[in-house]
Order: C-alpha cells, then structure tokens, then sequence
C-alpha cells in the first residue's frame, strides 16, 4: 500500500501515519481510535509527533507524485 512508503520514509508505523493525516486537516476534526489494549494506545499516540508538510498531505490525497 502506498502510504507505507511514506511511513518507512518518517520512520513510523502505517496507522501513526493515517492518525496524522487525519489532525492535519485543514477542517476542524475529533479522530476516534478503536483501540484493542494498551500497545494500540500507546502506539496511536506516536501520531502526535509526526510531522507531515504541505507535499506529504496532498501526496497522500492522491494530489501528487
């Protein structure tokens, strides 16, 4: 899938990628996150740190290449 490419590129795992796309949209948003245990929460929580810019966003709205 492509937005692993991305993940692998920030050093991060697929879901903290998808979870960080989401808070980064341009719109006012409350993600909600299904997790299973204490790992799941965890892990989510990486998604605070990930950083996406302007070209990492419309890459991954299918905008660019």
């Amino acid at each position: 899938m492509f937005e692993f490419y991305l993940a692998k590129k920030k050093g991060v795992e697929a879901i903290q990628l998808a979870l960080a796309y989401v808070l980064h949209q341009n719109f006012p948003c409350f993600p909600l996150i299904g997790s299973r245990n204490f790992y799941e929460t965890e892990s989510s929580l990486g998604a605070l740190e990930v950083s996406l810019n302007r070209e990492d966003l419309q890459w991954l709205d299918l905008e660019k290449d």
